[in-house]
């Protein structure tokens, strides 16, 4: 009966043990080419010359870190019916790791949905609705 017990008992062990140990790490980071300062240049509406009355969304400074974004807007702020552009400092956080990209979270300047993903030397920031803005590394 008793070594019935201690079977019984290293088995448990020996299984909680193994729940324990094998638990998927969970450690959501970006990678070191995305850390950094990022800029981009202003956006115009398609096919219109490029000045301040044609803008569409101005120039953006982000500064990534290894859990946060950073980002804000400068330069001149266009003002158009429904277009809300500040200068103040937003935060987002990174919500979903996945192989190619990062989902973020946060206070969103377009849409409810917003990844970041690295092609070549340059960092894209798409968002809702299939819109993207191309970030190139500051020196």
């Amino acid at each position: 009966m008793k070594f019935k017990h201690y079977v019984l008992a290293g088995l448990t062990a020996l299984s909680f043990g193994m729940v324990v140990c094998t638990s998927p790490v969970s450690a959501k980071t970006l990678p070191k080419s995305y850390l950094g300062v990022w800029i981009s240049k202003p956006v115009y509406t398609y096919g219109t010359k490029h000045i301040n009355k044609n803008m569409a969304i101005p120039k953006m400074k982000m500064s990534v870190t290894s859990k946060t974004v950073k980002y804000r807007f400068y330069g001149y702020l266009p003002q158009a019916p429904g277009v809300h552009y500040n200068k103040s400092i937003h935060t987002l956080k990174l919500k979903k790791a996945q192989k190619d990209f990062y989902t973020l979270s946060g206070k969103r300047p377009f849409g409810k949905f917003n990844y970041l993903a690295k092609v070549g030397k340059h960092l894209h920031y798409a968002y809702q609705n299939g819109g993207e803005i191309i970030f190139t590394k500051m020196k």
